[in-house]
């Protein structure tokens, strides 16, 4: 998937695309960074002096085992944006908190 954006939160489409495995290259803006890095994913620095089109080039001249590293890598990523794993928070965070109160 290719998000080369200079304004975004953690787009959805991100996580959405990683449940199957799908490699971004994207833009290092806002929370991307957090998620996202060199071993699941191609990140532009829009700051750097690099451009979005070596970014690309790099990403196309990966040879099967590291497009299937990365995907692989991407796909435990996804886990983060699950309904169970944002329950799981809720529970540890929110809830647990409150009875203590």
């Amino acid at each position: 998937i290719l998000l080369p954006s200079s304004n975004e939160g953690f787009p959805k489409v991100i996580a959405e695309a990683a449940c199957y495995g799908v490699i971004p290259i994207v833009s290092n803006v806002s929370s991307i960074k957090h998620y996202l890095n060199e071993k699941n994913s191609f990140i532009w620095d829009i700051k750097g002096k690099t451009t979005f089109e070596e970014v690309m080039d790099r990403a196309l001249k990966q040879d099967e085992n590291d497009f299937k590293s990365i995907s692989s890598n991407v796909i435990k990523l996804s886990e983060l944006f699950t309904f169970e794993h944002y329950l799981k928070k809720l529970n540890t965070f929110v809830f647990k908190s409150s009875k203590n109160n």
